[in-house]
């Protein structure tokens, strides 16, 4: 009788520490979890702001801006639509194509087309990007 009530007091204290172990465990991984998602709704918070930069409605003006920053004599094609550009310049010094180019380059465009070639002192460029 006392050995069977021993027996019981001794499985009883391992309950409560198990049930004490478990909820330790149960909030430790709540917490994990909630941090998880404050660091995904971050990154998607992120992406969604690179996003309205990526389809912002003045890349027209500014890839226009750039492409009339140049001559007429040293532009030979000069197309902008939706979201996409092609540009084509000859004649270039090179200060020239450096502004171009980094200018182009601060903008959120990824280039399709990239080619630069050198002709004595002056470069032609052409390139085509979408944003």
């Amino acid at each position: 009788m006392r050995l069977n009530r021993n027996l019981l007091i001794l499985l009883g204290i391992l309950f409560v520490i198990g049930s004490v172990f478990f909820d330790y465990k149960q909030k430790r991984d709540f917490n994990q979890n909630i941090s998880q998602l404050q660091s995904e709704q971050k990154e998607i918070e992120s992406v969604a702001k690179l996003q309205k930069m990526w389809l912002a409605k003045g890349m027209i003006k500014k890839i226009n801006k750039i492409a009339n920053s140049v001559s007429a004599s040293k532009k030979v094609n000069s197309t902008v639509k939706r979201s996409k550009a092609k540009l084509k310049f000859k004649n270039l010094t090179y200060s020239e194509l450096n502004r171009v180019l980094s200018k182009l380059a601060s903008l959120p465009v990824r280039f399709n087309y990239l080619n630069i070639q050198k002709e004595k002192n002056n470069y032609l460029m052409e390139c085509s990007c979408v944003w």
